[in-house]
């Protein structure tokens, strides 16, 4: 319904047909620039890539950053368990 207001009666601030489809996950849509972000999570696409192709470049380079940061810290908490499993260390 709110996509179809946005048509009739055009876009203006704070409600852009880009917003209503970021907002409208549960129904199943999504932008071009969600879908590069899954892309770059999974690993099947390089983030140079996704910034190319990219409508928003600004919210796609911070969920890139977000991600990466998660990767660190999981990685680092990887490291520690190895570290710490060889020794007898419970």
């Amino acid at each position: 319904l709110r996509v179809k207001e946005i048509i009739l009666s055009g876009e203006s601030e704070g409600k852009t047909l880009y917003d209503a489809m970021t907002q409208g996950g549960p129904f199943g849509m999504q932008t071009f620039d969600q879908h590069l972000i899954e892309l770059y999570a999974q690993g099947l696409i390089e983030e140079e890539q996704a910034l190319y192709h990219c409508i928003r470049r600004d919210i796609v380079s911070r969920q890139i950053d977000l991600i990466k940061k998660q990767k660190k810290s999981t990685s680092s908490k990887e490291e520690i368990v190895l570290e710490l499993g060889g020794k007898g260390v419970k």
